[in-house]
């Protein structure tokens, strides 16, 4: 029990940081699912709505054998939207991104053999990644730079790439500890994947094309001493958002 509550700590902890740096979005995976995925959520996100939001379009919470549905199941008041979404948009500097996110069959079928958690279904990941781009493509904000968050291994993502195309880059959920330098490229879309443990940051630079659309540039980036706040522990902590939430 106190490395489950540690472990929620950590996650509460790197979500607020996240939080800070930015981030519109995370992914539903592996982590989430084999450790009390409500508890989880809920040590960040349900005093207060906010980001990094979680997505997994394809969630089905599962009671007494019947599914029910994402919105319903993972739905904290009728105020605000569920701890679980399918997708985040905003706009990012004058870009409009859309994020969406799905749990890959690959990871629905170990969840289910591992018997991770018998309260929850990821079935049928290519109609939500179709749900998805419909959606994008009907919002109101009209995202320009579409981004897909894959809980799965690169191949299955490049099968995705391959057949719903739409995306301009797809992030892949990977074992690997050192992913590689070099993203795939599927038609236009770039298949990235970062490795684990956070000891890299994949970065996407998005540059807009005269004609329309964007020329996309990668970099893997390893986090290293490189990156330590300069100057003194006091001159970090007041330049540096993250530094008080982890050590609190």
């Amino acid at each position: 029990a106190k490395l489950r509550d540690q472990a929620r700590m950590k996650y509460a902890a790197a979500m607020a940081s996240m939080r800070e740096m930015g981030y519109l979005a995370v992914g539903l995976g592996k982590s989430e699912i084999k450790s009390d995925l409500f508890a989880t959520l809920a040590s960040y996100g349900l005093q207060k709505e906010q980001r990094p939001f979680t997505l997994a379009a394809n969630a089905v919470g599962v009671i007494d054998g019947k599914p029910v549905p994402r919105e319903t199941h993972f739905k904290v008041d009728s105020d605000r939207r569920p701890m679980v979404e399918a997708l985040e948009v905003a706009t990012v500097g004058k870009v409009p991104v859309g994020v969406g996110g799905v749990v890959g069959r690959a990871l629905s079928e170990a969840s289910k053999e591992g018997k991770w958690d018998s309260g929850l279904d990821f079935p049928d990941a290519q109609k939500s990644v179709r749900g998805i781009l419909k959606a994008l493509a009907d919002h109101p904000t009209k995202p320009e730079l579409k981004v897909l968050l894959f809980q799965g291994p690169s191949g299955d993502a490049e099968l995705v790439a391959k057949f719903d195309t739409g995306f301009d880059v797809i992030v892949s959920s990977t074992d690997e500890t050192n992913p590689p330098m070099v993203p795939a490229k599927v038609g236009n879309t770039l298949v990235v994947h970062t490795g684990t443990r956070g000891q890299y940051v994949g970065v996407v630079g998005a540059f807009k094309k005269p004609g329309g659309g964007f020329d996309l540039h990668y970099q893997l980036v390893p986090m290293t001493e490189a990156f330590l706040t300069p100057g003194t522990d006091a001159d970090a902590y007041k330049a540096n958002k993250v530094l008080p939430i982890l050590q609190e």
